[in-house]
C-alpha cells in the first residue's frame, strides 16, 4: 500500500503517467506544477485512453482535469463520495 498521493510533473508524457499507474496499480495520478508539489490537476486512466484514441501525444497537464473536486481530511467518507 502506498501512503500519500502519487504525482507526476506537468510535462510528463502519457507513457510516463501510464507507467506510474501500472507500477502502483492505481487509476489516477496528481499532476504537480514545476518546482512545487502543489497539485494542479488529475490524470485518470480514462484520460490516457482518450488521448491515445485520438492519436495525439499531449503532456500530462494537457489531458488533466484541472479543477478536480477535493475534500479536506476531516470530511466524512459519505460526504466525499457524494461530491
Amino acid at each position: 500500500m502506498h501512503t500519500g498521493i502519487l504525482s507526476c510533473a506537468s510535462d510528463a508524457t502519457l507513457a510516463e503517467v501510464a507507467e506510474i499507474m501500472s507500477a502502483n496499480r492505481v487509476h489516477a495520478v496528481a499532476v504537480t506544477d514545476h518546482g512545487h508539489s502543489r497539485p494542479v490537476g488529475i490524470v485518470s486512466d480514462l484520460d490516457v485512453v482518450a488521448a491515445v484514441a485520438t492519436g495525439t501525444d499531449p503532456d500530462a497537464l494537457q489531458v488533466a482535469a484541472t479543477q478536480p473536486v477535493a475534500v479536506s481530511a476531516d470530511e466524512s467518507l459519505v460526504r466525499a463520495s457524494q461530491l
